[in-house]
């Protein structure tokens, strides 16, 4: 971790009840798992992992499983594999680049295919495993445009226009991309969804005009070493006050792409 410059005070780890702790504070009905390890059999264990405490709390947790990217092969057994669980994935993650292999390279054009048959939903996230630049880890500056160099190849490659039916979410309010958008992504970027996680104070309001409100997902990146209780909520707590400013109701912000795991978490409630 100190050799990707965090500055952390304790090992990382990660602990159900201990989100549930949180979440219940916080009124947050339901988190989203997802967690994409760089090597295969690790990848595929953490989606067993993720899909296990699905099993052992269905109305609070939900998962987003995790696709190896840089073989197509294996990707698409992944697919299959994850829905395959008593309670099928969610949804998937996907990283920028795995293994130095983009997503909008030309060698996955038969799994955006598949996604776009399935009507899938994708998270796609920034290169986690980026290392520093000048002394400064790569979330404070690279993750935001390994978002938005990803966007704008996979508009400008014609992925996105090739599978409408494939409902993707772009991390932390789409990188850069409401900021530099061009005359001739008008109209593309609508069927656009972007995740609120560590950007809604100033990001939230560009991202709303480029996708609209029902485009913006809440999430709070929780469970990563770059994030505390005290930055998750200060998020939270933007993304609220967000709501309230824009006549927008609260805490609507979140399932409206997770139909299966918000009746999970509605027929707890009831």
């Amino acid at each position: 971790m100190r050799e990707a410059r965090f500055m952390v005070p304790e090992p990382f780890g990660w602990d159900a009840e201990e989100i549930l702790m949180y979440n219940n504070k916080a009124v947050i009905a339901m988190q989203m798992l997802s967690n994409i390890p760089l090597e295969l059999s690790a990848l595929k264990a953490s989606n067993d992992f993720g899909n296990s405490v699905v099993q052992n709390h269905p109305s609070r947790f939900g998962l987003l499983a995790a696709l190896p990217t840089n073989d197509p092969e294996a990707y698409l057994e992944e697919i299959e594999r994850a829905l395959r669980f008593d309670l099928p994935a969610d949804g998937f993650a996907l990283t920028t680049v795995y293994d130095r292999t983009w997503l909008s390279g030309p060698c996955l054009d038969l799994v955006w295919k598949v996604l776009n048959e399935r009507c899938a939903t994708i998270h796609i996230h920034p290169n986690a495993y980026s290392g520093p630049a000048q002394g400064l880890p790569s979330p404070l500056i690279k993750v935001t445009f390994d978002t938005t160099q990803t966007a704008v190849d996979m508009l400008y490659n014609g992925v996105l226009r090739r599978c409408p039916d494939i409902k993707s979410i772009f991390a932390h309010c789409g990188g850069a991309l409401p900021k530099i958008t061009k005359e001739e992504f008008k109209g593309k970027l609508g069927s656009l969804h972007v995740d609120t996680a560590a950007t809604a104070e100033t990001g939230l309001d560009p991202a709303l005009k480029m996708v609209g409100k029902k485009g913006c997902i809440y999430s709070a990146d929780c469970s990563v070493p770059c994030s505390s209780e005290a930055t998750i909520e200060e998020n939270r707590i933007a993304v609220l006050k967000f709501e309230e400013e824009n006549g927008l109701q609260k805490n609507t912000i979140g399932f409206e792409l997770f139909i299966a795991a918000a009746k999970r978490a509605k027929r707890a409630r009831l």
